[in-house]
């Protein structure tokens, strides 16, 4: 019932159809002076696309966009190009409302937390991605760039956590075709097969 109220909400605000299968709870913030005024608790989720559809603000919201998030290490940026907008997030910041910056720490810090184990950040790749694409998922979050994480041995670390599929169709360049993997979590999650497979 939650999750239905979750969608409804989403789609209230931002114009958002929220998918059942790539939404899962982040944390709940609490602080008592989180908000000025009436205490207000905070119940945040992360959701992971593979596609930035167009957004419309609704209720309570004059504006929305997509931002393109870059890690410096001392701080996060997010930018949107659309809206020639840039926000500097460093710690005990407050170049958002409220503290949303705390929260965008935690969920890219989270992210990170479990690249090494359940990679959940990878369906935004959709249901088949190349190694390299995982690679350039990775990058930021490891402060690197994709070509210093060695496809080698990436796959020796993470390839455990993938299901290889065969390799790219239509593949024009020189060389052999790139090898697609899919998400083990994903693979055995039965709402996740049925969405693609209405995409497909």
């Amino acid at each position: 019932m939650f999750n239905l109220f979750l969608q409804l909400a989403i789609k209230e605000k931002i114009g958002l159809d929220l998918p059942e299968t790539s939404t899962e709870q982040l944390a709940t913030f609490t602080s008592p002076h989180r908000t000025p005024g009436e205490r207000a608790l905070a119940l945040t989720y992360m959701t992971y696309l593979p596609a930035m559809p167009n957004l419309r603000p609704g209720y309570g919201a004059s504006d929305v966009a997509w931002f393109a998030f870059e890690n410096f290490g001392h701080k996060y940026e997010l930018f949107s190009a659309d809206k020639d907008l840039t926000f500097e997030l460093e710690e005990k910041s407050h170049a958002l409302a409220f503290d949303h910056d705390e929260i965008i720490a935690v969920a890219i810090q989270r992210i990170r937390n479990k690249l090494d184990y359940q990679p959940s950040i990878l369906q935004i790749l959709g249901p088949k991605f190349t190694l390299r694409e995982a690679r350039e998922v990775y990058a930021p979050f490891f402060q690197t760039t994709v070509d210093e994480i060695d496809n080698s041995n990436f796959r020796k670390t993470h390839g455990s956590l993938f299901t290889e599929l065969g390799v790219q169709k239509n593949y024009h360049k020189s060389g052999r075709p790139p090898k697609l993997y899919c998400l083990k979590e994903t693979q055995s999650n039965i709402l996740w097969r049925k969405a693609n497979n209405k995409q497909g």
